[in-house]
């Protein structure tokens, strides 16, 4: 297979700039090799310019994180293939959808062309890049208001236009339709090649208890900690061809600079990407949301619904809720959210319900409160991971309570509640 052509380093300079005209040299040099590859791995190589030019619309989306032209013409390599992936997976669900439908196969893409010319591929490129946006809103509206019938009437009254308006129109209408189906086939299917990673019945999966923390290096050289009550699977394929692996609860990495190989965490709720820099993630399932801080370098935070991406530095923080939505870590709650990566447990004003789920996980200590009105209290703590002494002492201080066991069990009540309680700890807590 052809090799793809250099990268001029003032190309790329010039294309992370934002000039289109650096993108197109780009992709006149290299569509060529890239149409012949997307046609060695498809089906059908009708589709093959269409993948192409979806490589160079997310190569334009994505052009500030390129340092190195290695850097570019690997993504550019990786992404016709994932294209080629999705572009098998979308017409096994369009000959669903034409079945379901009733529409007749083979109609759909019947005037695609193999061998398309670069100016004509380039051509398409260039009307979506440059076509108005389009209001999803507005669209499912309409979508849902007109009926077939109506729909085909209005078709008949645009053939009734001159003869330049019609092409225009459905130029338009082709430009908006390949943006939004370019963004469904990403919200939909993701990163193929990691989802399919992170899909294999021989996963590693590294799992942690309450009150537990386990250190890890990876086979690419990464170091991670995995926090207490979590849960890491890793893909037998990582490190080559690519690193990638999913996390519920939460780790901090350190990445071992991997070139043109990103590292991704997967949660439930985000794609994180980083290629060598030091971050955190905490993604518990019952929180439903994820949250990210960077220590050195950039990362890459991609929503998993919806369209959002961030592009983090060092101090940075963000948060991904279920729906996708993206927003800054309020400031009283970042210690919160990442203290154990710094081996401490801090909650400043949260309530008691809230410090007894942090203690059980990252002390490991069942804490029993009879009086359910407490839960509601206020509490500080910080302390020192490990230091069950310290925590007990916080929580008593800040909450107005008093520890003490009862039936062998560790239990907070207020601080007037003169009921008995032994102060003699059946297990003596550390320090």
């Amino acid at each position: 297979m052809p090799a793809t052509v250099p990268i001029d380093r003032e190309v790329l300079s010039n294309l992370r700039h934002g000039d289109e005209q650096a993108l197109e040299r780009l992709f006149r040099s290299n569509y060529p090799q890239l149409a012949d590859k997307a046609r060695a791995e498809l089906d059908d190589p009708a589709v093959a310019p269409r993948v192409v030019e979806g490589a160079f619309l997310r190569v334009w989306a994505d052009r500030a994180q390129f340092e190195t032209p290695e850097a570019l013409d690997h993504f550019l390599q990786r992404s016709v293939h994932e294209g080629a992936v999705r572009e098998k997976s979308r017409r096994a669900a369009l000959h669903r959808f034409e079945q379901r439908e009733g529409v007749k196969p083979g109609t759909t893409g019947a005037h695609a062309v193999a061998d398309l010319p670069v100016d004509a591929a380039w051509a398409h490129v260039s009307a979506i890049l440059h076509a108005p946006p389009v209001d999803a809103a507005h669209v499912a509206d309409v979508r849902h208001e007109h009926s077939r019938h109506e729909a085909a009437q209005h078709l008949a009254s645009v053939a009734k236009r001159p003869p330049w308006v019609a092409p225009v129109i459905i130029a338009v209408a082709l430009a908006a339709a390949f943006t939004l189906g370019m963004r469904w086939m990403d919200r939909a299917g993701g990163d193929v090649a990691v989802n399919s990673a992170l899909s294999s019945p021989d996963l590693r999966v590294r799992v942690t208890r309450p009150g537990e923390r386990a250190a890890l290096t990876l086979t690419d050289g990464s170091r991670a900690t995995l926090g207490a009550d979590s849960k890491m699977s890793i893909p037998p394929s990582f490190g080559e061809p690519m690193r990638a692996l999913a996390l519920e609860g939460a780790a901090s990495f350190n990445v071992q600079d991997g070139g043109t190989r990103p590292f991704h965490v997967r949660t439930p709720q985000a794609m994180v990407s980083a290629v060598g820099t030091a971050f955190d993630v905490r993604a518990f399932p019952a929180d439903a949301r994820t949250l990210v801080r960077v220590r050195e370098g950039t990362v890459t935070v991609r929503a998993r619904e919806g369209d959002e991406t961030r592009t983090l530095a060092a101090g940075d923080y963000v948060e991904v809720g279920a729906k996708g939505e993206m927003r800054d870590v309020a400031n009283d709650a970042r210690d919160g959210a990442f203290a154990w990566a710094d081996n401490r447990m801090v909650l400043r004003g949260r309530p008691l319900r809230e410090a007894i789920a942090e203690a059980h996980r990252w002390f490991g200590l069942t804490l029993l409160v009879p009086d359910s009105a407490l839960l509601a209290r206020p509490v500080n703590v910080d302390v020192e991971l490990g230091s069950t002494r310290a925590l007990l002492a916080d929580l008593e201080k800040s909450g107005r309570l008093t520890f003490g066991y009862e039936d062998q069990r560790m239990v907070l009540r207020d601080v007037a509640d003169k009921r008995a309680a032994t102060k003699a700890p059946a297990a003596k807590p550390t320090r």
